[in-house]
């Protein structure tokens, strides 16, 4: 087994990893980072890329006044209350400095940026800042990065492990001081030093940790990068960390497992448009084959409500022919030949030349099925539909007809390792564990997002935590740290 020693050790080269990599070795630390996957980024290569600050340079350029004050008072409104304030306030902080320094690394900002919101509810203030680039916004700040991390790389200031899976932590006497891991080969390598940041991500790729942290709900699509298993998470809790806000969370609906039975979806585009713009010309049935919901309901959280309260949070969207080559396409990323590609493959989709056999194929009660269509038809005849939709009341008539079955999914984990204010991670008691720190998604999103969906607020913490993290105990290393003492 391979042992080497540095002054910090850092698992996970994502959002939070590669921030707090690079100002440990702008700081003088001797630096390795230990990567699961075969190259850096982790979620930078998916993510919306929001970056949620107050007080930018961004921001005074174009004259809009705004404090880190004001940007706490807005995410503890916007979540309800449902975050740490004692994080948010540590993220409010840091924010404004760490898009600056993004600014200083040459990011590029969308002329149209900063603004108060985008899809969810909005700031009392344009905040919301993104990189100028077509779709995901995630790839323009790891584009960002990149330079300067690769000239700390080939300087030798980081050392960098690809494609080594982080199974364990190192202990002595109780303090953390160090990292196992795995390599390509199956090789083992111990790293040491006097501090280990755990940066790995979420478990949002894991059904069986979400199933353990989330009792009770049923199985769920995983979105997120296949790396994001929870092995930072496992790792500390075997030395007693605890993991708290697990059950803050709020899933994705319409999502589409590709291929049915596998738990993933292939992208977050991977997924039924459910924005209520959309023109209706379908049903959404459930698992008996009835309807449950006016399919244009305008509220997003009454739509969610209704897809939740479905067996299994499971339901189905059923077409027919005419839909498919007259109506808007369904699916974020499908049009109608791809529609038709998949349920000629029975890939996610479906299709029969009558609704039983459809049934049969999807895996909807047959007699529902029919009995639903045939009462949905008359309500179009009639002009009147019994759940109140007030568009797109045309019949399903034509075959074939077509089916494509939506369920929940997870992007992100609300749960994670509960942290002070230092970012040190914490037992069940309380108590700092002597040498273990923690950054980005592997906190989970509820810390300092809430139970909500608050533009910017994990992304943004995420690179400001880990910056902050490389800056304390990369300053320390000339002091001591590489030969034990801790921060």
């Amino acid at each position: 087994m391979a042992r080497r020693r540095f002054d910090l050790v850092v698992c996970g080269a994502g959002a939070a990893g590669m921030p707090c990599a690079i100002a440990a070795a702008e700081a003088g630390a001797r630096v390795v980072v230990v990567e699961k996957a075969a190259e850096v980024g982790g979620t930078l290569h998916v993510a919306g890329g929001h970056l949620s600050a107050a007080g930018t340079r961004r921001q005074a350029a174009l004259g809009i006044d705004d404090r880190p004050e004001w940007h706490y008072e807005d995410v503890m409104r916007i979540c309800g209350d449902t975050a740490d304030p004692d994080l948010v306030r540590l993220a409010v902080a840091e924010a404004g400095p760490t898009v600056d320094w993004l600014d200083e690394l040459g990011f590029p900002h969308d002329p149209e940026s900063p603004q108060p919101a985008l899809i969810y509810k909005p700031y009392g203030v344009a905040r919301l800042h993104w990189g100028d680039a077509p779709g995901q916004k995630g790839p323009v700040i790891l584009r960002t990065l990149r330079p300067r991390w690769d000239a700390l790389v080939a300087d030798g200031r980081i050392e960098l492990l690809l494609e080594h899976g982080f199974s364990a932590l190192l202990v002595e006497g109780g303090t953390v001081v160090g990292a196992c891991a795995v390599g390509p080969a199956g090789e083992r390598v111990e790293v040491r030093a006097a501090a280990v940041v755990l940066a790995t991500g979420g478990y949002a790729s894991s059904p069986e940790l979400f199933a353990e942290l989330t009792p009770g709900e049923p199985s769920v699509v995983g979105l997120a990068r296949p790396a994001a298993t929870g092995d930072g998470i496992r790792a500390a809790r075997a030395l007693g960390a605890t993991v708290r806000w697990a059950d803050r969370y709020l899933l994705n609906y319409g999502i589409v497992e590709d291929p049915p039975g596998s738990g993933r979806g292939a992208s977050r585009l991977e997924a039924i448009d459910l924005r209520p713009t959309r023109e209706r010309r379908e049903i959404w049935v459930n698992a008996a084959g009835g309807r449950f919901v006016a399919e244009d309901v305008q509220s997003l959280a009454e739509q969610h409500r209704a897809l939740r309260e479905q067996p299994g949070q499971t339901a189905w969207l059923v077409l027919d022919e005419a839909a498919v080559r007259e109506g808007p396409p369904v699916h974020l990323a499908w049009d109608a030949s791809e529609l038709r590609r998949r349920a000629a493959e029975r890939r996610c989709a479906w299709s029969a030349d009558s609704l039983g056999a459809l049934a049969r194929l999807a895996g909807i009660a047959p007699g529902g099925l029919e009995r639903t269509v045939t009462g949905w038809n008359a309500a179009c005849a009639a002009g009147c539909d019994p759940l109140g939709r007030q568009t797109g009341l045309v019949a399903l008539a034509e075959p074939p007809f077509f089916a494509i079955r939506m369920r929940v999914g997870a992007t992100i984990s609300f749960g994670g390792l509960a942290v002070d204010g230092d970012l040190h991670v914490l037992d069940a008691t309380g108590v700092a564990i002597p040498g273990l720190y923690a950054a980005g998604e592997i906190l989970g999103a509820a810390q300092t997002s809430g139970q909500s969906y608050t533009g910017g607020m994990l992304l943004t913490p995420a690179l400001a935590f880990g910056r902050l993290l490389g800056r304390r105990l990369g300053a320390r290393a000339g002091g001591g740290l590489a030969a034990g003492a801790g921060p």
